[in-house]
């Protein structure tokens, strides 16, 4: 969604808080411009390891699987083992994501549930989740 500007930070508070956290937490990492659509919040070329910072604790496997996506895909265009590092702004915790088999295989699993929608001509429905009333998204699926 943020990948083709739709956006609605403008309305919901949480993202609003998050969006100030990572402005007043670190300076944005340029050198993450231009990487074929992807948008980590840091990098370390230097010893290849991708972090994503994250207001909180919360939503652990996706905050996960969204860092380790990062590091799977700069590991490929690299040709180089990229490690994944979620960063909690508020509590200033760093948590490694491994980039183990069971870490892989759901990303793959993911990707293709994402390859049969993209085939869909219909957005299916989808089913509120206890998440749906924290989430930025939720005026988009109806679910405010």
């Amino acid at each position: 969604m943020y990948f083709h500007n739709i956006n609605f930070a403008q309305w919901h508070n949480r993202v609003a808080t998050g969006t100030a956290k990572h402005l007043t937490s670190y300076a944005r990492d340029h050198s993450t411009e231009g990487l074929f659509g992807l948008a980590p919040d840091r990098i370390d070329w230097q010893k290849q390891i991708v972090y994503e910072n994250k207001g909180s604790a919360g939503a652990v496997e996706a905050s996960h699987n969204q860092t380790a996506f990062y590091a799977v895909i700069l590991s490929i265009a690299t040709g180089q083992e990229w490690q994944a590092i979620t960063h909690i702004l508020s509590s200033r915790k760093r948590r490694p994501v491994p980039l183990d088999k069971k870490r892989l295989q759901c990303l793959w699993e993911a990707s293709a549930q994402l390859e049969k929608l993209a085939q869909q001509s219909e957005v299916p429905h989808a089913k509120k989740i206890p998440l749906c009333k924290t989430c930025s998204l939720m005026r988009f699926c109806g679910y405010d």
